[in-house]
């Protein structure tokens, strides 16, 4: 029931009509948007969901606070959760609350949906002073080696 899964669902339709085969949407790599104070977004699983589908998960949480831009902008409240398979280091889910979560959440949907792992994501060099950097940071406590927070 979001508008950006509609859209996408056009374009699938139209395409189709025009005997152009379009590669059908994985729901579990959309989006999720609360454009609310603070914002929530998430993609993929949560950790309950992981568990139950038989997942060993490991898991980080990593909040604004520990965040320059964050701090710089007064709007250090929230925090990244990330959850990831062990064995493979896959991206299984993301949770977001906070400013900005749903920018933020987009490099996360596009981690999971080529299924890169958890330490592509901390090994990406991400600008400074941005909001963003807040994904590296929480991808790289998923697996104990957190820099900042």
């Amino acid at each position: 029931m979001y508008a950006h899964v509609a859209y996408k669902e056009g374009i699938i339709a139209a395409e189709a009509i025009c005997g152009i085969k379009e590669e059908a949407i994985d729901y579990e790599n959309v989006p999720n948007a609360v454009f609310s104070d603070p914002q929530v977004a998430s993609v993929g699983l949560t950790e309950t969901q992981a568990s139950t589908r038989g997942y060993d998960t490991a898991t980080a949480k990593h909040f604004f606070k520990g965040n320059s831009k964050a701090v710089i902008d007064k709007k250090d409240d929230g925090f990244i959760k990330i959850i990831a398979d062990k064995r493979s280091k896959k991206l299984l889910g993301v949770h977001i609350i906070g400013e900005s979560a749903t920018e933020i959440i987009h490099e996360f949907v596009l981690a999971k949906s080529a299924g890169l792992t958890v330490d592509a994501i901390a090994k990406m060099v991400h600008a400074h002073p941005t909001l963003s950097e807040i994904a590296g940071d929480a991808a790289r406590a998923v697996f104990g080696k957190p820099i900042h927070g």
